[in-house]
C-alpha cells in the first residue's frame, strides 16, 4: 500500500435524501475507471465519534478500529480482502489523521467495475444529510455532491419501500429539514458543493455527468452509462430480497419516465400538503410548488407529524452525545425508530 498515494487522493461525498437518486449517481461514478466509491456503509460517520479525535494511533487502538469497522452496518456487503485491510490498518501507527484512515479503508474496496488508475475516492450515504457540518469539519478539503429530487416524487418513492416512515406529512417535514440544513452549509462553501437534480440526471445524463466529473476534476467516461450491463455483479453483493425491493432499476438503462409519476399517482390534497410544507426550499431547488392555501383543519392535521419529526431529530441529537458503545448499539441494532436511523 502506497500511503503517499492514498494521502494525495481527493475525497468527495454524495449526500441527499433517501430515494433521491444517490444510489444511481454512486453507481455511475463506481462505473468510472478512475473513481473509487464503495457500497453504502456509514462507517466514516459512525466511527468518527470514537476514532476521529485520536491524536496518536497505537496498534491496540487500530485493532479496535478494525474490529469495530467489521461490525458496521452493510459493511459485510463489501467485496474486500479483510486480511490485507487489517494489515494496512495496523501499519498506520502514529499521527495519521482520520481522513487518511478512511481513505485507506475505501482503497481496499474491490469494485465490480474495471478500474485503471484511481484518481479520487468517495462515499455515499443519505444518513450524511443530517451531518453536513460535521463532515466539513472532519474533512475540510472534501467536495460534496448534493443530490436533490422533487419533494413530491421523493416522497412517493419513499412510500413504496418498507424502510421509510409511511407518512406524507412526516416525509415532507424531513425533506424540508434536510434540504434547509444542507443549503445553510452549502451557501458558506462556494466551490465545495455541487447540486444535481435527479430530474436533470435522468433527462440529460451525458451533460450532467460531464458536469459532475468536471467538478470532481476527472475526465468524463461515456462508458459509465453501460452500468446496467454489469447488474448481475452489482446484485451479487446483496441478498435477493434487497435487490428486488431497492435496486431493481439498476438492471436497466437510465429511464426518465418515472420522474413525474407523482403527477398521476398522488392526490391533489397530498400534493397541496407537500407543497405547503416544502414550498420555499422546493423553489430554491427550482421546483414549482402549488400556491393554494390549506384550510384550518388540514393545517391542524400537520401538527402530529411536525411534533413526531421534531422528536426524531431530538432523539438523533441525543444519541450523538451518548458514549460510543451506546450510540453504536442503537444505530447498528435498529433500536432507534426508523425516523432516527435511515436503513435499507
Amino acid at each position: 500500500m502506497d500511503i503517499n498515494k492514498i494521502r494525495s487522493l481527493p475525497l468527495f461525498f454524495i449526500i441527499g435524501q433517501p430515494r433521491s437518486g444517490t444510489t444511481l449517481l454512486r453507481t455511475l461514478l463506481d462505473a468510472h475507471p478512475n473513481v473509487n466509491i464503495p457500497l453504502e456503509s456509514p462507517y466514516i460517520l459512525n466511527l468518527s465519534f470514537k476514532y476521529a479525535g485520536v491524536k496518536h494511533r497505537t496498534k491496540s487502538n487500530l485493532l479496535k478500529f478494525y474490529n469495530d469497522l467489521l461490525k458496521q452496518r452493510w459493511f459485510e456487503y463489501w467485496t474486500i480482502d479483510t486480511t490485507k485491510l487489517k494489515e494496512s490498518i495496523l501499519s498506520m501507527e502514529g499521527d495519521h489523521p482520520w481522513e487518511i484512515i478512511c481513505k485507506t479503508v475505501n482503497y481496499h474496496y474491490q469494485s465490480c467495475f474495471e478500474k485503471k488508475e484511481i484518481l479520487i475516492t468517495g462515499d455515499k450515504n443519505p444518513l450524511y444529510s443530517y451531518y453536513p457540518a460535521r463532515l466539513i469539519k472532519l474533512f475540510p478539503n472534501a467536495k460534496f455532491i448534493h443530490m436533490v429530487r422533487d419533494p413530491r416524487a421523493n416522497i412517493l418513492s419513499s412510500l413504496k419501500v418498507d424502510f421509510e416512515m409511511h407518512s406524507i406529512k412526516y416525509l415532507a417535514f424531513r425533506w424540508k429539514y434536510l434540504t434547509k440544513k444542507i443549503h445553510k452549509v452549502k451557501n458558506n462553501l462556494q466551490g465545495k458543493f455541487y447540486t444535481v437534480r435527479y430530474e436533470d440526471l435522468v433527462s440529460d445524463p451525458e451533460q450532467v455527468m460531464k458536469n459532475v466529473t468536471g467538478f470532481l476534476g476527472i475526465d468524463h467516461a461515456p462508458g459509465i452509462f453501460d452500468f446496467h450491463k454489469n447488474a448481475e455483479n452489482i446484485f451479487s453483493k446483496y441478498p435477493e430480497e434487497e435487490v428486488r425491493k431497492n435496486f431493481k432499476s439498476l438492471s436497466e438503462p437510465i429511464n426518465k419516465s418515472r420522474a413525474d409519476t407523482w403527477k398521476k399517482e398522488m392526490s391533489k390534497k397530498d400534493i397541496r400538503i407537500i407543497d405547503h410544507i416544502t414550498g420555499k426550499y422546493a423553489k430554491i431547488c427550482n421546483y414549482e410548488a402549488n400556491k393554494t392555501k390549506l384550510n384550518i383543519w388540514t393545517m391542524a392535521g400537520l401538527i402530529p407529524a411536525y411534533i413526531l419529526f421534531g422528536v426524531s431529530v431530538s432523539l438523533r441529537k441525543f444519541a450523538d452525545i451518548l458514549p460510543y458503545k451506546m450510540r453504536n448499539l442503537l444505530v447498528n441494532k435498529d433500536l432507534l425508530p426508523a425516523a432516527l436511523s435511515h436503513k435499507k
